[in-house]
């Protein structure tokens, strides 16, 4: 069982869980989806997370939980260590502390995957070089089930470094709300490649969540980071800033990249 973790950027240290390349989602106040946790353990119904939180020993521990909630006030806002939401999208939501308590519950080796992602982040806060080199290492397996070659990898993995940068920039230019970094994304797929995301995913057949640059050639990998890079170095020159502003650099950048490799290209046949 593969596993990776990621850090909230809240003031709580919180650990996000991913097991064969799904992450266990979390509602807004930061609480994991058990019915996630269910899923990817494999176990039967009768593990529910609606059956367990009604066992006398569970309603013990979210006691204990609640009431350290209680104590902490002042220090942390004040929350339900577990609720259970329906419709669309709902289920059984709790804290870390119970997250783990119910992974014990669902199965000894389950709840010792989960508990190593919480020992490996630790060992990457304290070494974050170590971190790197355990993420490059998980995105190689994970690319390597989906036979994708050593260079391949290498340049999906750089672009990924390359992507960080821009979300970065866009953010320190204005950019802060998913839908910002969205039209910034699709405007520089649009002067690379002719469309946006969905367009692209069409194109490849597929799923409407899915990322098109797992899917994308090496040299479309190529064009897309340097059409980034050049975006930044773009904005920087001529001090751009908003997201309209932002996205109207990255879609020149995204055009002048392809111009000069279909010239090149063409040069060279």
């Amino acid at each position: 069982m593969k596993n990776t973790l990621k850090m909230n950027p809240n003031k709580t240290q919180m650990v996000s869980i991913r097991f064969e390349g799904e992450d266990v989602r979390k509602d807004k106040d930061g609480r994991f989806s058990l019915n996630d946790l269910h899923r990817m353990s494999g176990a039967d119904q009768t593990r529910d997370p609606r059956r367990w939180v009604f066992l006398d020993s569970t309603k013990a521990l979210v006691e204990v939980l609640q009431d350290q909630q209680t104590l902490n006030v002042g220090k942390s806002d004040i929350q339900k260590v577990v609720v259970s939401t329906r419709g669309g999208g709902g289920g059984t939501w709790a804290v870390m502390s119970l997250a783990l308590a119910y992974a014990g519950y669902l199965s000894p080796e389950f709840r010792a995957a989960c508990l190593k992602v919480v020992e490996e982040r630790i060992e990457e806060e304290q070494n974050p070089e170590l971190g790197i080199d355990r993420s490059m290492a998980r995105a190689q397996r994970t690319y390597a089930r989906m036979e994708k070659t050593p260079e391949w990898v290498q340049k999906r993995i750089q672009g990924i470094c390359t992507r960080h940068a821009l979300t970065a920039f866009l953010k320190s230019r204005g950019c802060t709300a998913p839908d910002d970094y969205r039209s910034c994304t699709n405007a520089l797929y649009i002067g690379a490649t002719g469309t946006d995301a969905p367009g692209l995913r069409k194109a490849m057949g597929l799923d409407p969540k899915a990322n098109p640059r797992d899917h994308m050639t090496r040299r479309q990998l190529s064009e897309i980071a340097l059409a980034e890079e050049l975006a930044i170095e773009k904005a920087e020159k001529e001090r751009t800033y908003g997201v309209e502003a932002m996205a109207h650099a990255c879609n020149l950048a995204g055009k002048e990249v392809h111009r000069a490799v279909s010239n090149a290209l063409r040069g060279a046949a």
